[in-house]
């Protein structure tokens, strides 16, 4: 280690005598894996990787940036002093190692670097005690492969499907006990399907309002469409075209409801296997009618909650007819829950507290279907719906990431959108963001305090 010290020391003493400004002072002393030595100079490369492509019969190229240059360090040193050869076996022993290392660069500081090359130490006949160093560097990255990404989007389809093949398999197994009870146990799946899909109907008439219709329209309709999809000026985004979708949007929700009321008008044994995916047919008709996917999350979470009165008789049919109603509404909430999931898929949230809001809303309806079919003794809609919740909060967050967030923003008096929104982004074009944030009387008077994206 005396080696080690009067490197440092004779280094420390050449640049006190060289001294004469701050600029000195910012100098380290150089290292390489702990082990010191002097620095003659050096030269560091910085820039772009560039591929030139030249073409037949013209006369300039083009070069294609490839992202930016690896760093290079080139130093010449030295080591000094009567102890110089221990120095440089020390030397030697650390530039053999394997590996990565830290370099500490005179006027760069502490790098992580790989050595490009084995140093070169020149000894001279009348240089004694002085050994002559040069050392090229390039900065050391992490080892990366190619790897496969799994579309979180995909993901949550594909355990969605499979919770809805549980779903019908746990009705058929529960059912079709109750089914060997007669006509009353069908009567009371019929009642129960006719509750579920005309609350269905009603929600599909809310999706298609006037007030939701008119987002899906081109042109400018004030901060009421605001929020609303961008479409492009085709047929189906034109007036007579948003009604007819409409129309067959209605009319596909009606054709699953009387699936459904046929199915349960003739609900057997042989026929509950198939029952499932007449429910399913309403919640994606109900789906595909929403006018935006915040339409779809608001209209799908009411379906899932679900619940039908309660049939207050202690006979044995009247038992056949609540396990009846109790396996029918575990389809259709499950079905409508499932759907949810699919939804908040299609569903771009627009800041990070928006993300954990909508993944609150699907993880608890979620949670709640989960404990139902738990305390049934349905197992495989149990693991099917917890499937479909792990990829919903994957997909979520991971979309979500780097997303801003919401800030107050809370001014002395009402000012113009324009002027806060130049204030807050610097960029004028996005006062229609904030109009339809906080919903003002008037764009140009706008709340003295009203939440917008941080960014």
């Amino acid at each position: 280690m005396a080696g080690v010290g009067n490197t440092t020391t004779g280094i420390a003493d050449t640049l006190g005598r060289i001294a004469g400004g701050s600029f000195w002072e910012q100098l380290q002393p150089a290292k390489y894996r702990g082990v010191p030595f002097g620095v003659f100079g050096g030269d560091s490369h910085f820039g772009r990787r560039k591929a030139v492509h030249e073409y037949p019969f013209r006369d300039t190229a083009w070069s294609e940036d490839l992202g930016r240059s690896a760093r290079k360090f080139n130093l010449t040193g030295f080591l000094i002093g009567d102890d110089c050869i221990a120095q440089r076996d020390k030397l030697i022993k650390v530039c053999e190692a394997p590996g990565d290392a830290e370099l500490v660069h005179p006027t760069f500081g502490r790098l992580k670097v790989s050595m490009l090359s084995p140093v070169a130490i020149t000894e001279r006949w009348d240089h004694g005690r002085v050994f002559e160093l040069s050392f090229s560097f390039i900065e050391a990255g992490q080892r990366l492969y190619p790897t496969t990404k799994t579309s979180t989007t995909a993901n949550v389809a594909d355990k969605a499907k499979v919770s809805k093949l549980a779903a019908a398999v746990d009705f058929a197994k529960n059912a079709v006990t109750a089914l060997q009870a007669g006509a009353a146990v069908v009567n009371q799946a019929v009642q129960t399907a006719t509750a579920w899909y005309k609350t269905a109907q009603r929600l599909a008439n809310d999706a298609t309002s006037i007030a939701n219709l008119a987002k899906t329209l081109p042109g400018a309709y004030g901060r009421f469409s605001l929020g609303g999809p961008s479409h492009s000026s085709s047929s189906s985004s034109s007036v007579s075209g948003a009604v007819a979708t409409t129309s067959v949007n209605l009319q596909n929700i009606a054709t699953a409801s009387s699936g459904l009321n046929s199915a349960a008008t003739n609900l057997s044994a042989s026929s509950a296997g198939g029952y499932g995916s007449t429910a399913q047919a309403v919640t994606d008709a109900l789906l595909s009618a929403s006018a935006a996917p915040a339409d779809s999350l608001r209209l799908l979470s009411s379906l899932a909650n679900f619940t039908p009165s309660p049939i207050a008789d202690a006979s044995q049919i009247g038992v056949a007819m609540n396990a009846m109603q109790t396996a029918s509404a575990n389809l259709f909430r499950r079905a409508a829950v499932v759907t949810l999931a699919q939804a908040s898929s299609t569903y771009q949230p627009t800041s990070q507290q928006d993300a954990v809001a909508v993944r609150s809303l699907v993880c608890g309806l979620l949670d709640a279907e989960i404990l139902i079919a738990a305390d049934g003794g349905d197992a495989g809609s149990y693991q099917a719906l917890r499937d479909v919740r792990a990829a919903v909060v994957e997909d979520l967050t991971q979309r979500s990431a780097g997303l801003p967030t919401l800030m107050t923003v809370k001014t002395p008096s009402p000012l113009p959108a324009l002027v806060l929104a130049q204030r807050l982004y610097q960029d004028s074009t996005r006062a229609d963001e904030l109009i339809g944030r906080a919903a003002p009387v008037h764009p140009a008077f706008m709340p003295t305090c009203f939440s917008a994206l941080s960014s």
